[in-house]
């Protein structure tokens, strides 16, 4: 991701990163952006428990992570509309609808996630497109509404067969 933002940088000038969250390779990246020369570009602020006021200012969330389960950060940006690329890891593909609520990424080169970036930001419309049937998507399977009717079928099936 830093590679891929390094890139659109120079088309982008304006543009900006914020990395969120811990790791064992954040030695590894702040010695990346140094190196490349982008330290004033990109904030890693870390743990951040508001994700979601963070993602309503963001023209995009991008997930290049290598392994997953459900992210709860790719629900929330479903929630509101934001729109998605993300790696095709865990069940980011399957809650993507495979490409239609947000662009699946099948490899990790920055060539291929500046790409994808670069997609998302000239073509608004197919981009908001996507984030419109993945806010339709998290709201009709995976809102507190949609999981408490599916555990009131769940535990209502489970006292039947007692």
């Amino acid at each position: 991701m830093i590679r891929a933002f390094t890139d659109l940088k120079h088309k982008y000038p304006d543009s900006g990163l914020v990395i969120v969250g811990e790791g064992a390779l954040r030695s590894q990246f702040e010695a990346l952006i140094d190196q490349l020369n982008v330290r004033e570009d990109i904030l890693m602020p870390g743990y951040f428990d508001k994700v979601p006021s963070l993602l309503g200012c963001s023209t995009v969330l991008v997930m290049t992570s290598l392994t997953e389960g459900l992210p709860i950060t790719l629900l929330e940006a479903m929630s509101l509309k934001a729109p998605v690329i993300a790696s095709a890891v865990g069940e980011i593909p399957e809650v993507l609808g495979n490409g239609n609520g947000g662009d699946v990424l099948h490899d990790g080169y920055p060539q291929t996630i500046a790409e994808a970036i670069d997609r998302c930001i000239t073509h608004t419309h197919q981009s908001n497109e996507k984030a419109e049937w993945a806010y339709s998507r998290v709201k009709g399977k995976h809102s507190s509404e949609a999981m408490c009717v599916h555990y009131l079928r769940f535990y209502n099936g489970t006292l039947k067969d007692l």
